[in-house]
């Protein structure tokens, strides 16, 4: 019997991630498929299959959603992003493991997953994150210099393949006004990004989401044009023996963005369609709803702004 792995690793979870099986048998025979993880050896599902010579099987149905991927909040660095194990199983057969991740395309190895520039802004108390795919086992290098001639290198070898790299401001000088990041792959050029730092915008509001290729952006909004704060509340009884038993409210946040230039703008018109959004502020993430359904954005390239309405729900606590 021949259990075959017949998609690529880091296959996005919507284009199906497919094995293949023939029982190299002459008349048709019931099977029953096993679907694990490799990680644990856990049979996550098992799937019957009557009167088959060949079959091909879809495990995404089966496989936990990563629902745990948030954005980073540690140090600057590397760490491997989340991924998925698995393989299928017919009695004593193993078929190899198939690798899959938080990416929403098709990816080619060395791949650097962003739909922002290189060119970004940080502030005091922010972070930024770049989402990496490599082969396993390979040496990520991170050499970072200010302008103020602070260094540093960070040294990382890959498990899985799919990595982040994550910078925070707060850990470089707060006189430097750029951060200059080089990454290398085994020694040769990958990647470069320039941060240049800014003071923080009073009362603006920085949002992190998941863009449409799958990793985690980030974006500051200088402005915030309108708070509107809604509550809902639950009452029993009547009179004077009228009671509140619970309640909730709604906060809408409208957020104006900078004239940015196409390259910024466009990344973030696709805000309104990412899966989550959050609020970051002093080191944690609240995450929100984004209100609004349609932008409006020019045609011929020149800077642009963005209007931007967001929602934070929070539930009170039951009163009895």
């Amino acid at each position: 019997m021949k259990l075959i792995k017949k998609s690529q690793n880091f296959t996005p979870l919507h284009q199906g991630l497919l094995f293949g099986i023939d029982t190299e048998a002459a008349l048709p025979s019931d099977l029953m498929v096993e679907i694990v993880d490799t990680s644990s050896s856990e049979v996550i599902a098992t799937q019957q299959l009557r009167g088959v010579v060949s079959a091909e099987v879809n495990v995404v149905p089966y496989l936990k959603r990563f629902t745990e991927y948030q954005p980073t909040l540690s140090t600057t660095g590397f760490e491997d992003a989340p991924t998925r194990a698995c393989a299928i199983r017919v009695g004593e057969n193993m078929s190899e493991k198939l690798l899959v991740s938080i990416n929403k395309s098709s990816q080619s190895m060395p791949a650097i997953v962003t739909t922002m520039p290189d060119t970004r802004r940080i502030s005091p108390g922010e972070s930024d994150e770049l989402l990496l795919f490599v082969e396993a086992g390979d040496n990520l290098v991170a050499n970072i210099e200010t302008d103020t001639g602070e260094t540093l290198t960070i040294d990382y070898t890959t498990v899985s393949g799919a990595v982040v790299f994550a910078i925070f401001a707060d850990d470089f000088d707060s006189d430097s006004s750029t951060i200059a990041v080089e990454i290398l792959r085994n020694g040769e050029h990958l990647t470069s990004l320039l941060y240049t730092l800014h003071a923080l915008y009073k009362g603006g509001c920085r949002l992190a989401w998941i863009s449409d290729e799958g990793a985690i952006e980030r974006y500051t909004f200088p402005i915030v044009a309108k708070r509107t704060k809604k509550s809902d509340k639950l009452y029993i009884g009547s009179g004077e023996h009228r009671r509140m038993v619970r309640s909730s409210s709604e906060t809408e946040i409208s957020l104006l963005s900078r004239y940015e230039p196409s390259a910024v703008i466009e990344p973030l018109t696709r805000i309104i369609s990412s899966e989550r959004v959050w609020i970051e502020h002093l080191g944690r993430c609240r995450e929100v709803t984004v209100v609004t359904s349609a932008i409006d954005s020019n045609l011929f390239g020149e800077p642009d702004r963005i209007e931007l309405v967001i929602s934070e729900w929070s539930r009170g606590e039951a009163m009895l």
